[in-house]
């Protein structure tokens, strides 16, 4: 049988228990996420600053696990005109003002703007958005700095978050299979080629060799070379996924001249300068087609009896080329 003093402690546990049941349930949910980055950030840049987007989105594509797409223009080119999880680029009075906005904030922040430094505004740009985002991630998860109020807060200055650096040079690499063409004896010759090289930016240099498949007969002499090759390349031109320039630089052919009998090596040194345009059809995959000529300084030769001789080049060798190439 229940005494009273049992009765009047089991109604103050329920009394505690109905007080203290709804907090503790509701420390034991999960909050409702807050983050403001979503699956996918749009870059909303104004026209001037579409080719730079596009470079940049291409760059975090690869840094970053947040996909990254370029869309139009902000609403009247106003950046605060985007909607949440857009991302706004504009130019204003030389510096380029990047804005990000959420569901309660908008995030901003300004770096010089160079036109004329493309590499390093769009290594810059990506590096300003990636240490933007984290500050989103941050301050909207409930953990930014002491003192911040809820509601709208913009944050203005470049804000560089802990990470790795990208390396400035990057590696690339050439197949190429090429079509030359001897004027003075009126002949195609082809054959496969590799490179291999470094780019930093715009800028590339590349070591390459050429095998030609046949072996070319001058005056009875047999002759078959390898070209070696070390040029500079340059793309001033870039439209979208097509980018022309030109290239340099140096060459030097090393082969064997045989007449059947007899054989010997033979060297020359030259130039080689080019124009090519390239299509990257799946980054950073690229097609390439290039047209150029040789410049032969000393023209190998090879030398039957004092005072008779026989020039296995010619001074001047035009050709074409197509090749696939690996470029950052």
């Amino acid at each position: 049988m229940l005494r009273s003093t049992d009765v009047a402690k089991s109604a103050l546990v329920l009394v505690v228990w109905a007080v203290w049941a709804p907090g503790l349930g509701a420390q034991g949910q999960a909050p409702e996420s807050t983050s403001a980055v979503t699956e996918r950030v749009t870059i909303r840049p104004t026209a001037e600053l579409r080719e730079l987007a596009t470079r940049v989105a291409r760059m975090l594509a690869i840094r970053s696990p947040v996909p990254f797409d370029v869309g139009e223009p902000p609403p009247g080119d106003m950046p605060e005109a985007i909607s949440r999880g857009q991302l706004a680029m504009a130019v204003d009075d030389d510096a380029l003002r990047i804005l990000f906005m959420t569901h309660a904030r908008s995030y901003a922040t300004e770096l010089s703007f160079d036109p004329d430094d493309r590499q390093g505004m769009v290594r810059a740009v990506a590096l300003a958005i990636e240490s933007l985002l984290d500050t989103v991630q941050t301050t909207d998860a409930g953990v930014g700095p002491a003192g911040v109020p809820d509601g709208e807060e913009t944050f203005i200055g470049p804000m560089f978050a802990e990470q790795e650096i990208e390396p400035i040079a990057r590696p690339t690499l050439v197949l190429r299979l090429m079509v030359g063409y001897s004027p003075s004896r009126e002949t195609v010759f082809f054959g496969p080629g590799v490179g291999l090289g470094l780019c930093v930016g715009d800028y590339c240099a590349v070591v390459e060799g050429d095998l030609p498949i046949q072996a070319e007969t001058v005056e009875g002499v047999t002759y078959r070379a390898v070209t070696l090759s070390e040029r500079f390349q340059w793309r001033p031109l870039v439209f979208g996924d097509f980018a022309f320039g030109p290239t340099f630089g140096f060459l030097t052919r090393i082969g064997n001249a045989s007449t059947g009998t007899e054989s010997a090596s033979a060297t020359d040194f030259g130039l080689r300068a080019t124009l090519e345009g390239s299509w990257r059809f799946w980054a950073p995959f690229e097609a390439v087609l290039e047209a150029g000529t040789d410049y032969a300084v000393t023209r190998a030769r090879y030398v039957r009896t004092a005072g008779d001789s026989v020039f296995l080049e010619d001074r001047w060798t035009p050709w074409v080329v197509t090749a696939l190439r690996v470029r950052p």
